[in-house]
């Protein structure tokens, strides 16, 4: 009998042995049959990039990989992850399935296996994230453009996670989390920040973050608005994103400013989350631009399920303070000026007075209103106080942004020009052929729609002519070209600035001498209706090998207006001065300059400039990506 009975228990022992043996050969058939470990699926779970050495992870953490080869050979990560799959006796935090959920079910599900989801109780960590980050919505988010900070010039992306609505829990994104992707900085120096910035020094790492902390930072701190872009992923696909978001929490990647930056990253956790999504492979060589971004994810048909903007706490104070009367604008900088409420007199109880007020004291002291610190503070809370006295609601706050502004609607970052061009060289009228060649983002008269509206940031703008006379002529080469206008208002008196680098032909000592120069300026603007004023005084700095010994110093006052016909045409007028510091001597330059808006990644552009000599030149301009 007892024999009989240690026979029975042997032979189920030996069944289960075998039927696993034969279930681990089946599967590890699976796998080297259908090369699963090439597939573009594991390639972006393991976040693959290619290059003259083959596929390589950007990944450059050792914690992201079980193999220890993991981050080249991806068939031998992958076998290392099944063969801690094949034991699930001692799960812990260190265990495969809960250091990376998504690569473990996307195994499963390719060996056509069923995965039992108790056993992701046993990870105590992957579980505490997945309470901070429950969700069911999920957004992609476009913080505008900021030019007062060098990493926030092209605009900024990040993820919001929306949490579940319930009775209990009602509908406001403040508390929902952001998911943010940046550099670790590690110096203060700028020259060093935008070099490490520009080869990759720094690590960009992932952060789960209180949503409400980036409102405060962008909308309030930086005016920034912020545009969100809901995705219209399944539940699957947003568990996916959620797993995936785990396990490259904590790994490094080399941070790109220009390409492999918070939009790029952002962009693969989505084609992770939807694997049939194709989002990278359409983003330029060499930069990514996050506007650009927002476009891609868009022209994806049935990919964004609904837009809507947060406007900034300036555009929020402007709105309400061009609703009140003029007499009311007095008499509310008057009381700021003087902290003093009693000076609005019996209009104390106009609510919308007093809630302009606030906003206004938030605007301009938004760091000591969120720190609690100094009398502003104090007095804030006062106002407060007096305001829930008042007892009426807030006017509602609708239709404030210009939804022309919205990042999906810009014109392509980079520009490609072609036309004519009627100038004077070497005291002769030539005409000829004008190219012309841009990198990212904006001209001051480049469409406006989807753009900054006062900025200008371009790179490495090269244009040369072929004059009929067979002359090719670099006529300027500029490395870097900026400019942030803050046109005045009633309540701020802001100033505007510009900066330029590069080569030209523009030298006040010769004809079409080739010049290096640089070119600073601080000034002011103002926007009266569709038309831009603005006014700079500057120093240029030039020098040129072709002329011997010559360094020359310049102050360059200037002013101009650029006014916005319609949604098709605008003109700019410009008149500067040179004055040279070592003589007597000044130059004047004027330009006129039509466009044409044939569409959002079309320009028409005729400009006329005089100087000593008159030169015109009428272009088509074509922006693209590539």
């Amino acid at each position: 009998m007892h024999l009989c009975n240690f026979l029975r228990v042997y032979l189920k022992i030996g069944s289960f042995f075998l039927l696993f043996s034969l279930n681990a050969i089946a599967s590890k058939k699976i796998i080297t049959e259908n090369k699963i470990w090439e597939s573009n699926e594991w390639k972006r779970l393991l976040h693959s990039e290619t290059s003259i050495f083959g596929d390589l992870s950007e990944a450059d953490s050792q914690s992201f990989f079980l193999a220890p080869n993991g981050r080249r050979d991806f068939k031998a990560e992958l076998f290392a992850l099944y063969d801690q799959t094949k034991n699930l006796a001692n799960i812990d935090n260190k265990h495969a399935i809960c250091r990376f959920p998504a690569r473990t079910k996307w195994l499963f599900e390719k060996l056509s296996k069923n995965l039992d989801t108790s056993l992701f109780k046993k990870c105590t960590d992957l579980n505490k994230y997945l309470i901070l980050v429950d969700s069911e919505k999920v957004s992609l988010v476009f913080s505008s453009y900021y030019l007062e900070s060098p990493a926030s010039a092209f605009g900024h992306t990040l993820l919001k996670l929306s949490r579940k609505r319930t009775d209990f829990y009602q509908e406001t994104e403040l508390l929902d989390v952001g998911i943010n992707y940046a550099a670790e900085v590690t110096t203060e120096n700028p020259v060093l920040y935008a070099l490490f910035g520009l080869i990759g020094v720094f690590d960009g790492k992932y952060n789960a973050i209180p949503y409400f902390y980036k409102v405060r930072e962008y909308n309030d701190f930086e005016t920034r608005d912020l545009w969100s872009y809901e995705l219209n992923l399944t539940s699957e696909q947003h568990q996916r994103m959620l797993d995936h978001l785990w396990e490259v929490g904590n790994a490094n990647f080399n941070y790109f400013y220009f390409s492999e930056n918070c939009s790029y990253n952002l962009l693969t956790l989505l084609e992770v989350a939807d694997f049939s999504l194709d989002l990278t492979s359409r983003l330029p060589t060499l930069y990514t631009v996050p506007s650009h971004t927002i476009q891609i994810v868009n022209e994806v048909p049935g990919l964004v399920s609904k837009v809507s903007v947060a406007p900034s706490l300036r555009q929020r104070f402007d709105f309400n303070f061009n609703r009140l009367p003029i007499f009311e604008q007095d008499l509310l900088l008057k009381a700021y000026k003087e902290r003093n409420l009693e000076v609005l007199g019996e209009m104390q109880n106009n609510t919308l007075l007093i809630d302009t007020l606030i906003t206004y004291i938030d605007f301009l002291n938004a760091k000591e209103v969120l720190l609690g610190t100094g009398e502003i503070s104090k007095w804030k809370k006062k106002i407060l106080l007096h305001r829930s006295k008042l007892g009426k609601n807030s006017l509602e706050l609708t239709n404030i942004t210009d939804l022309k502004s919205a990042p999906q609607l810009g014109h392509a970052p980079a520009r490609f020009g072609i036309g004519y061009v009627d100038r004077n060289y070497d005291d002769q009228n030539l005409s000829g052929v004008q190219l012309q060649h841009r990198m990212p983002l904006h001209s001051f008269m480049d469409n406006p729609v989807g753009q900054p509206k006062y900025s200008r940031l371009e790179f490495l703008d090269v244009t040369m002519s072929f004059l009929k006379n067979g002359t090719l002529l670099i006529d300027e080469l500029d490395l870097v070209d900026v400019m942030a206008l803050n046109p005045i208002t009633r309540y701020k008196i802001p100033y505007s600035l510009k900066a330029k680098i590069g080569w030209n032909r523009d030298s006040t000592r010769c004809s079409y001498c080739s010049v290096f120069s640089v070119y600073t300026a601080g000034g002011a603007s103002i926007e009266k209706d569709k038309t831009l004023f603005y006014g700079f005084v500057g120093l240029v700095t030039e020098s040129s090998t072709e002329i011997k010994e010559y360094t020359q110093f310049n102050i360059r006052p200037e002013a101009g207006l650029r006014h916005l016909l319609n949604d098709k045409f605008a003109i700019k007028f410009n008149l500067s001065s040179d004055y040279l510091l070592e003589s007597d001597q000044n130059f004047t330059q004027g330009e006129i300059d039509f466009n044409f808006y044939r569409n959002d990644n079309e320009r028409l552009q005729m400009k006329f400039l005089g100087r000593e000599k008159r030169n015109k030149q009428i272009n088509l301009n074509y922006y693209f990506y590539y």
